[in-house]
């Protein structure tokens, strides 16, 4: 399944909240992070990375 080889889907999976939604949900997380990867310099992952950080943040 794609999910299991995505490292921006492994990064998204860092937030606890991520895992336990639908797969419809996580396909529209992943596309996201796709679209505004598009426009800008840093790399995908990265930008997970970062989804992750400020939901954790929102969480705390």
């Amino acid at each position: 399944m794609f999910e299991d080889v995505s490292l921006v889907e492994a990064r998204l999976r860092q937030h606890p909240g991520h895992a336990v939604t639908d797969f419809a949900s996580r396909d529209l997380y992943r596309s996201a992070v796709d679209d505004l990867a598009r426009g800008c310099p840093q790399p995908t992952i990265a930008l997970a990375g970062m989804a992750v950080e400020l939901a954790s943040g929102a969480v705390s």
